[in-house]
């Protein structure tokens, strides 16, 4: 008989594999690291003189003694409010704790959490592309980025609810993190209920989370009267949610009817382990579930001429993504294999360990020479169906331009040698990129329907194998549109224009890739003195998220703009320089 954990793992994994849930991080989290939230609140009492003669660590009695030391420290000096709760959360020791690794070991779109330090952040990064992950807080377009994360493809995103110090984990935030969150630090019940009940569009972009993601909350006994009032006007607005939530909570935090009332009133199911000590092995324990037993899709195929009436073979799909590693190729049904290079184009070509052993496994020897063709972004192994593909620049840098133009050369190439089926893995997709891995996988899809709608007469099929989740977990919960991108010669893009005055404007575009940026600029009113043009996430080297570089007559295929891409206009302040 399954255990109550067990049972409890299978509705979270499979919660997981549908993309609905999201961790929901407290306190307990962070601790030995940072302290508890008892600790925390002593600690601020020290440094502002108000700690009562009998502390109680009752919730309601930390509550008042929480707003009786916030009230006293941004009484005395509040500009230094931020580094003296930073003094008060940060102890010895300044590595994340084991149940935050645990929990970074899965991959996460959106991760949620009222802690105000980066352990979280920081494992993660450890865990994965860091340049990848960033920290939200309430702002509008923060709260906006949010709910687009919700139904398209994004960076990970952190949501910081209470603010974010960036502390005491190494490294320190970016710029654009550290540039507004400790502005939005808040502390206590007084406080936050305050600032939510102000924040008009953080309280709808909250309650769409609620009610479309199943919760999971670690670290956090259920117990803060505003996350309840916030919870419960949620309910009282919409209506009970079809997504349960779900509490990994330690025994003897909550009593019968406390878990009664949270699984009647708030649709959460409470699964309670005997000590902290045993969280880090549950979290482990998902991760594996996830990452080995769980039940996914492992295959996705789009026909790019299917008839009304498929016959249901294989050969139905021109273009499918498998969720495994490259096999090696079947000379009897015309197959080739294309491997990931990397160098300088037409120079020198390298190749990652696991390449390695798979070309020994297909009986390429380091001597066998490789067969250059055009600009070098493809090279053939003299003797075999093999082929490198490098999508750099000529200094060996990567630019996302490249992959489309990499992809279409590869395809020419395969089919000119009588090849008809093309098993290639992600191009461009190493962990040194500098845009998220769902880009080289949309420039690969539209380059295969542009090169299929130019020669509407050669079947080449194209099979993509992809093991990073940030993929194929995004086309199993139809946050990445493979048939947009397979269907659609124009770019889906967001442009946002900030004036330095009002707040932000969010557009989301469809526009053909010749579109001029000077069109867009017309379009939008900015072609002014000041405005100067950015591409995020940046397309390649020199397009950096800290240089802000002025537009001359491009493209937005010049650019880098892809499917999913943003483009911010931005108005320099006067005498501002790059």
């Amino acid at each position: 008989m399954a255990s109550a954990f067990d049972r409890t793992l299978e509705r979270l994994v499979a919660a997981y594999e549908k993309g609905r849930l999201v961790p929901f991080i407290g306190a307990g989290m962070s601790v030995p690291t940072c302290p508890g939230w008892a600790q925390f609140i002593t600690s601020l009492e020290r440094t502002a003189g108000t700690r009562p003669r009998s502390p109680s660590a009752e919730p309601d009695a930390l509550i008042r003694r929480a707003h009786t030391a916030v009230r006293t420290l941004r009484n005395d000096a509040p500009l230094r409010f931020a580094d003296r709760v930073r003094h008060a959360l940060i102890g010895r020791r300044h590595s994340p704790p084991k149940q935050t690794e645990a929990l970074a070991r899965t991959w996460w779109p959106l991760v949620l959490t009222t802690n105000y330090d980066n352990c979280f952040v920081t494992a993660f990064r450890e865990r994965t592309d860091g340049r990848n992950v960033d920290v939200l807080g309430r702002n509008p377009e923060d709260c906006q980025r949010v709910l687009s994360s919700l139904t398209s493809p994004s960076r990970t995103l952190v949501w910081a609810l209470q603010g974010f110090l960036g502390a005491p984990c190494p490294p320190a935030p970016t710029r654009y993190e550290a540039r507004y969150l400790e502005r939005e630090l808040v502390v206590g019940h007084a406080e936050y209920r305050s600032v939510t009940y102000r924040e008009l569009h953080f309280r709808r972009a909250f309650a769409e989370v609620y009610r479309n993601r199943s919760l999971l909350f670690v670290g956090s006994g259920l117990r803060d009267p505003y996350l309840l009032e916030l919870f419960g006007e949620i309910l009282e607005t919409y209506g009970p949610s079809s997504h349960p939530h779900y509490a990994l909570i330690r025994r003897g935090e909550l009593t019968e009817a406390q878990r009664l009332f949270l699984r009647e009133r708030y649709q959460t199911e409470v699964f309670e382990y005997r000590n902290h000590g045993d969280l880090p092995r549950y979290l482990d324990r998902l991760a594996d579930t996830i990452e080995r037993s769980s039940s996914k899709e492992v295959r996705w195929g789009y026909s790019l001429s299917a008839p009304h009436t498929p016959t249901g073979s294989d050969d139905d799909a021109d273009f499918e993504v498998v969720r495994a590693h490259l096999p090696l190729p079947d000379a009897s049904r015309k197959q080739c294999l294309a491997v990931n290079a990397i160098g300088t184009p037409g120079k020198d070509y390298a190749f990652s360990r696991g390449i390695h052993a798979l070309l020994r496994r297909a009986g390429v020897e380091d001597a066998d020479p490789l067969e250059v063709h055009g600009d070098g972004h493809v090279a053939r192994f003299s003797g075999h169906p093999i082929y490198a593909v490098l999508a750099r620049s000529k200094r060996g840098e990567h630019d996302l331009r490249l992959i489309a133009r990499a992809t279409g050369e590869l395809l020419d190439c395969a089919w000119d040698d009588g090849h008809r089926h093309v098993l290639l893995q992600l191009l461009a997709a190493g962990r040194q990129r500098i845009f998220p891995v769902r880009m080289p996988f949309i420039q690969i899809a539209r380059a295969y329907a542009q090169w299929r709608r130019e020669h509407p007469r050669r079947r080449l099929r194209l099979s993509l194998h992809v093991v990073a989740p940030a993929v194929t977990a995004e086309i199993g919960r139809g946050r990445l549109d493979v048939i947009e991108l397979l269907t659609c010669t124009d770019i889906r893009f967001w442009v946002i224009v900030d004036n330095r005055h009002d707040e932000p404007l969010r557009v989301l575009l469809q526009r053909p890739a010749e579109t001029g940026i000077d069109e867009l600029a017309a379009e939008l009113r900015t072609t002014g003195r000041g405005w100067h043009v950015l591409v995020y996430p940046p397309p390649y080297e020199d397009e950096d998220e800290k240089r802000l570089v002025k537009a001359r007559r491009p493209t937005l295929e010049s650019r880098g703009v892809v499917s999913g891409s943003t483009l911010v206009f931005t108005k320099r302040k006067p005498g501002q320089r790059d």
